[in-house]
């Protein structure tokens, strides 16, 4: 795979799925823990991590993964 050179990531989120709930882990680009929380899976829990990420992190160059 080649890499984009242009690609501009500040942080990595990192998402595990299950039926009731998901964790979510952000890192920034030098590997440095910056969180981790645990949401609803359903509607609310997604608005929920949304607004965690960006009252946060400021910034709108996120990798999920």
């Amino acid at each position: 795979m080649k890499q984009n050179e242009n690609l501009e990531i500040d942080f990595f989120v990192g998402i595990d799925m299950s039926k009731d709930k998901f964790d979510v882990g952000v890192m920034d680009k030098s590997g440095v823990r910056i969180g981790h929380k645990k949401f609803n899976n359903n509607d609310l829990g997604f608005e929920e991590l949304f607004t965690w990420l960006s009252n946060s992190l400021k910034t709108d160059k996120l990798f999920f993964c």
